[in-house]
């Protein structure tokens, strides 16, 4: 997960649809991760709702609502240095974002929050904001990623061909000694 970054804008909701900040990871390029993790804490009392939805669904949710995306972010190894956002305005007032049914994975409270998903295939958005929909979303977030399900057995595999050889060449070490 990266470090925590902080989200505070006046706004109703943050919104990103950028699946590189969604699958954070520090692994290879030719590692893609299969799962998204997004842990957040309300800055203050209040409920933080956390959701992925269908991009357009989501669109047609925030439409009219004022909004902010992330649509720049830059980072060093583990740490999000900074965030642009592009403010959507509008006067609609939402929903409360948990009475939709759109989202293909939410979690909403107060306290650290988790959220967990699978990628699928198609246009996918988040969306954090209060879980009343009210405006000022100020949360700590982390974006993570886990490597897909095959590398482990994979690595697994490198280590005992690996241990192998180093036997073998000790045994093949001392024989000639």
């Amino acid at each position: 997960l990266t470090d925590p970054f902080t989200i505070e804008v006046s706004s109703r909701a943050v919104v990103t649809d950028d699946h590189e900040l969604l699958r954070w990871n520090t692994m290879p390029d030719f590692v893609s991760p299969d799962d998204v993790r997004v842990e957040s804490v309300a800055a203050g009392p209040g409920t933080l709702f956390m959701g992925i939805g269908p991009a357009d669904a989501v669109a047609g949710y925030l439409d009219g609502v004022a909004h902010d995306e992330i649509t720049e972010w830059n980072s060093t190894q583990d740490d999000i240095e900074y965030v642009v956002y592009t403010r959507n305005e509008g006067a609609t007032d939402p929903a409360a974002p948990g009475t939709e049914g759109f989202w293909v994975a939410s979690v909403s409270g107060s306290g650290e929050q988790t959220l967990d998903w699978t990628i699928e295939t198609g246009e996918w958005a988040l969306v954090i904001m209060t879980a009343d929909g009210s405006p000022g979303v100020s949360a700590e977030v982390r974006f993570g990623g886990q490597a897909p399900s095959g590398l482990a057995p994979l690595g697994w595999a490198a280590l005992t061909v690996g241990l192998v050889a180093l036997i073998g060449g000790l045994v093949m070490l001392i024989r000639d000694v």
